[in-house]
């Protein structure tokens, strides 16, 4: 009974401390979801490659790269495509043709120029600030994505995403 009572707690310290580098984080990850905003009835298709380092439970934004590709029903021939660094966007395009913008780090801003730009009828301010919102944070990984039941105003379509171990 003694050596019951020395030896577990011994082992269940070494068992946890062992299974430290079985939830640590260090993996790269792919996602792919897909977002509706009704009121603008526009649809947001993201793919989204990053990486969550060694300690961190949210991706590094410097190593993400996000590729949304949106598309709104009062225009069905056209296409926004949108990608970023984390916040910062990249490049932003309608129908493969590039439009320039003026503040790289306001997402929210370049969605809602490039519904003005389209003439989306119904484009709904708070709710294509909430998308913006939504997309970037696939961005920080599985445990940032924002996934059914977490939105207010957006509906949460499909949330897949995978890893791989660096």
């Amino acid at each position: 009974m003694l050596l019951t009572k020395k030896i577990l707690p011994v082992f269940l310290l070494l068992s946890f401390y062992s299974c430290g580098d079985l939830w640590a984080s260090n993996y790269d990850f792919e996602t792919t979801a897909i977002y509706e905003a009704p009121k603008t009835k526009a649809t947001a298709i993201v793919l989204t490659k990053g990486y969550v380092p060694k300690g961190a439970d949210l991706g590094d934004e410097n190593e993400c790269l996000i590729s949304a590709r949106i598309t709104f029903s009062d225009k069905p021939a056209d296409v926004l495509k949108i990608t970023s660094n984390g916040f910062k966007v990249l490049s932003a395009a309608i129908n493969d043709t590039s439009f320039q913008f003026k503040d790289s780090t306001n997402y929210t801003f370049i969605l809602m120029d490039a519904a003005k730009k389209l003439k989306a009828i119904t484009a709904d301010s708070t709710e294509l600030a909430e998308l913006g919102q939504i997309i970037l944070s696939t961005g920080a990984g599985p445990k940032g994505t924002f996934l059914k039941g977490q939105t207010k105003q957006i509906i949460v379509d499909t949330v897949r995403y995978s890893t791989k171990d660096r």
